[in-house]
């Protein structure tokens, strides 16, 4: 897995009165970019064009200071990574990149972990 530290980080505390919005993190991916006029054979069978692919992978249990940005519904990716993680109900819309506390606590499982945007 490249591009998420090895050391968590400290997460730091909200500020007193602070709207924060937390998602349940599913699934870990490593996003892989496909060459121009890649196609993807879909699982009904169906071929589409395709600009990349993304393969489960594992990220080291701790808490990580990252910023993400979204890029589908529950598909958020971490900024200078390849790394994109899967939410549950999350409706954070992080367009432009927002910065959030990513708190790994499994690779197994249906919930991995949490992120907590600001």
């Amino acid at each position: 897995m490249s591009g998420v530290p090895s050391a968590p980080a400290p997460a730091p505390a909200p500020a007193s009165g602070a709207v924060i919005d937390n998602c349940d993190i599913v699934e870990f991916y490593e996003r892989m970019d496909l060459s121009y006029g890649s196609k993807v054979i879909g699982s009904y069978g169906g071929v589409e064009d395709a600009g990349g692919v993304l393969v489960p992978t594992e990220v080291e249990i701790g808490n990580y200071e990252v910023t993400v940005r979204r890029i589908d519904q529950n598909f958020y990716q971490i900024a200078g990574t390849s790394i994109v993680i899967e939410t549950s109900y999350c409706m954070e819309y992080a367009a432009y990149g927002s910065d959030a506390i990513m708190m790994v606590e499994s690779n197994y499982g249906y919930t991995k972990g949490t992120i907590i945007f600001d």
